[in-house]
């Protein structure tokens, strides 16, 4: 399993960015939140489609941010969606939760 973390990744977004950071930071848990809630409908709807979207753009930011656990879970979800199988959605979606929580704690304690 990956690391939650690239944390050589998060370095060079902080230099990078400067002072602009903490709002990347801010913008991106509120991002997140908002799909995971929208992954929660999509995944109780068995929306395949919504599932494959809302994913596929959570793994694209999670990757853009260097929360590579995030993003792999979420590559997960998106191949669920494109392939139509929404079988074990619920459990991708708790991980998610949870990895999620790791990653808010981690930005927040910066």
């Amino acid at each position: 399993m990956k690391e939650s973390i690239n944390e050589e990744m998060i370095g060079s977004l902080r230099e990078i960015m400067e002072d602009d950071f903490p709002v990347l930071v801010e913008t991106f848990l509120t991002d997140c939140a908002e799909r995971i809630v929208d992954l929660n409908s999509a995944i109780s709807s068995s929306n395949s489609v919504d599932v494959r979207e809302i994913s596929h753009g959570l793994k694209g930011s999670c990757s853009n941010l260097g929360a590579d656990r995030l993003a792999e879970i979420g590559y997960v979800l998106e191949t669920m969606g494109r392939t139509e199988s929404l079988t074990g959605a619920e459990d991708e979606l708790c991980k998610l939760e949870e990895e999620f929580k790791v990653v808010k704690e981690y930005f927040e304690s910066m």
